[in-house]
């Protein structure tokens, strides 16, 4: 298997889809995401030294993990985005039990998240990597935008909720915990305190 070639090859096949399959109401699941997720799992993936084919299928997984987005209904998108990611691995004759393991990883992202390995608290971790960054405030809002545009309808309590969800948080990695906890600290405080202000 030729894991550079092959990993190029994924990141061109993601970003047709993204391209051939545009769906409006994706203001934050895009495929600038896609590629935040990517850039962030391969950053911490490199600090845990991870061997050439350990970083392919957290990378091969971080690519595709958003997919199912595009064809299916985005409650169901993680099943989809697996499928989409066995029938493009299976084509390249990948081995079935990387094929499974890269599958692991992807499910890991579901909603409320439970990773147990290091690689999936890693994707985990850079599936929300903003919430501990500056960009949290704009991402939010996207996040926000993308719901009422998928409900047609303006949400209710968007604020307290946003808070609920930072407070129950938390990264799985150490590397993210050091990293980030301080900066989403300061962002629940600034949550807090315009709760106080409105």
């Amino acid at each position: 298997m030729q894991i550079a070639a092959l990993l190029t090859d994924i990141e061109n096949y993601v970003k047709k889809l993204f391209f051939q399959h545009q769906r409006p109401f994706l203001i934050y699941h895009n495929l600038q995401h896609t590629l935040q997720v990517v850039a962030h799992t391969k950053e911490i993936a490199e600090f845990y030294r991870y061997n050439k084919l350990d970083l392919f299928m957290i990378l091969a997984a971080a690519w595709f993990h958003d997919t199912g987005y595009l064809l299916a209904d985005t409650n169901m998108h993680e099943l989809k985005s697996i499928e989409i990611l066995v029938d493009f691995l299976s084509s390249k004759h990948v081995a079935n039990n990387i094929i499974e393991e890269i599958s692991k990883y992807i499910m890991a992202t579901k909603m409320p998240v439970n990773p147990h390995s290091l690689s999936e608290k890693i994707i985990c971790d850079a599936d929300l990597y903003h919430l501990g960054t500056d960009e949290f405030f704009e991402i939010n809002k996207q996040v926000k935008a993308e719901m009422e545009a998928k409900l047609d309808k303006p949400l209710e309590n968007w604020h307290n909720s946003t808070l609920a969800f930072m407070i129950a948080h938390h990264y799985y990695t150490p590397y993210c915990q050091q990293l980030l906890s301080y900066g989403k600290q300061k962002n629940i405080q600034k949550l807090i305190s315009q709760n106080i202000e409105s």
